[in-house]
């Protein structure tokens, strides 16, 4: 692979490619390039080595998944993403990163062009960009390209408004981005459920000491400081057996590929709509109820 040749023997590049994946209106070559420019940067997160995944998937984007971000349109998508195991980004990085010129590198290292080329295609091709990432766990960079509708393949918008599954439990929310977290309460309770609230993992599994009622854990996986959503369902599940865990993140592969990650819960790919924690809670429910007695 040429990415392999470009990034260096101490970078293993692995892509996941998605099973029945729609066309994108784009143009290849810029998506070529976009693929060297974010491969380029992950290798300089990563100096030591380590692992890049490039993966790609179909995506539904709904209004409500995107609330505190008022320029995406919903619709369908093709998402790619390029993930890395490297530094991380600050906030205050994360939120210059697609400025022209802006860089963290050493001088004569970079231009800080790179992001800002993609950023401005991305936008250009009626599409959207989205970066996860935390200092010391790694970067996700999800670029999300319009669907291309043909004569003989319309779009399936009407799934958007798919019945959404509705439930009533108690759920201990662990979210540290307070603009995410708040939308994911309005997301519960308007499913029905009751969010009871926690910024990170150790203020949730203080409530769980404290003996705190509630029916299922959904936290994010990368938090800043103290425990990780692994961490904490483990520690969640030795004191409460059988607690159903439903883990999200903007990691997609490299969180799901983990090898912190317990074999205790299913996991939701930020971003996500209303739809997709509903069925997700509901399986996560039910895997409990499958499991029955031992």
């Amino acid at each position: 692979m040429l990415l392999e040749r470009t990034l260096g023997e101490k970078i293993r590049v692995r892509v996941t490619p998605a099973d029945d994946l729609w066309d994108a209106q784009i143009d290849t070559t810029q998506v070529d390039d976009a693929l060297v420019n974010l491969a380029i940067n992950a290798r300089d997160a990563i100096p030591e080595g380590g692992t890049l995944v490039i993966e790609c998937a179909n995506a539904v984007l709904f209004g409500d998944n995107a609330a505190h971000h008022p320029e995406v349109e919903s619709g369908e998508y093709v998402m790619l993403a390029v993930s890395d195991s490297g530094t991380g980004m600050s906030a205050d990085t994360i939120a210059r990163a697609f400025e022209p010129f802006f860089t963290t590198k050493a001088e004569g290292k970079g231009t800080g062009l790179g992001l800002s080329q993609v950023f401005g295609w991305v936008k250009q091709s009626g599409g959207h960009i989205k970066i996860y990432s935390e200092l010391d766990h790694g970067t996700t960079i999800k670029l999300y390209l319009p669907r291309a509708i043909t004569h003989t393949e319309p779009a399936q918008l009407p799934r958007l408004h798919e019945p959404i599954t509705m439930g009533d439990q108690k759920i201990l929310l662990v979210e540290d981005n307070p603009n995410v977290r708040r939308s994911v309460v309005r997301q519960l309770t308007q499913l029905g459920y009751t969010p009871i609230e926690a910024e990170n993992g150790d203020t949730a599994f203080a409530k769980v000491e404290e003996g705190v009622e509630f029916d299922l854990l959904l936290t994010d996986v990368v938090m800043p400081g103290g425990m990780n959503g692994y961490e904490l369902a483990d520690k969640v599940r030795q004191l409460r057996p059988g607690t159903p865990v439903l883990f999200t993140s903007g990691y997609t592969e490299l969180a799901e590929t983990s090898r912190d990650m317990p074999q205790i819960g299913r996991l939701v790919s930020k971003p996500y709509s209303q739809q997709d924690p509903g069925r997700a809670i509901r399986a996560a429910l039910g895997d409990v109820a499958e499991e029955g007695p031992s």
